[in-house]
């Protein structure tokens, strides 16, 4: 039979055990629960950047919409291509400067089958996804929006009539 000593070396040898082994189950849920954290953190951030992206994507595409539609109207009314933007809300009035017009569209729309109107200025940049522009295009009868990824204007802003826009 074991002596008293004994029984508590033993029994403190089982406690100490047990408290290494609850030590280190409360520091593997504690790393599980940074990583968890962390994960869910860039998650969320990934999402918000995306919908910020698409949001502001969107923005633009609804403020070329408005430009094109102004530019159909006054086409349809005159009879003839609007020579410059159409006249815009007070809100929107900013635009002017930030659009660039090809003035000589109605020139080069009689030899191309689609033709640049307007576009940005400057590229808009993401978070997320590519830089790219707005762009305004008449095809002989309709004026349309359009969104376009930066290396795609750049490949067709020649064609378009964007090329001065190019060398800004």
């Amino acid at each position: 039979m074991p002596s008293v000593g004994q029984a508590s070396t033993a029994d403190q040898l089982v406690t100490q055990r047990a408290r290494v082994r609850t030590m280190l189950g409360r520091r593997r849920r504690f790393w599980r629960r940074v990583a968890v954290f962390a994960a869910v953190t860039v998650v969320m951030v990934l999402v918000t950047l995306v919908t910020r992206d698409r949001q502001h994507r969107r923005e633009m595409k609804e403020q070329a919409t408005m430009i094109a539609a102004g530019l159909q109207e006054r086409y349809e009314l005159r009879g003839h291509l609007p020579l410059r933007l159409p006249d815009l809300p007070p809100q929107d009035a900013n635009l002017h400067e930030r659009y660039y017009f090809n003035t000589r569209y109605a020139d080069q729309g009689k030899w191309r089958r689609r033709v640049g109107v307007c576009s940005l200025r400057q590229p808009l940049r993401f978070y997320v996804w590519p830089a790219g522009r707005t762009v305004v295009l008449f095809d002989g009868e309709r004026f349309s929006a359009h969104w376009m990824s930066e290396p795609q204007f750049r490949a067709e802003a020649e064609t378009l009539g964007f090329e001065s826009l190019l060398n800004e």
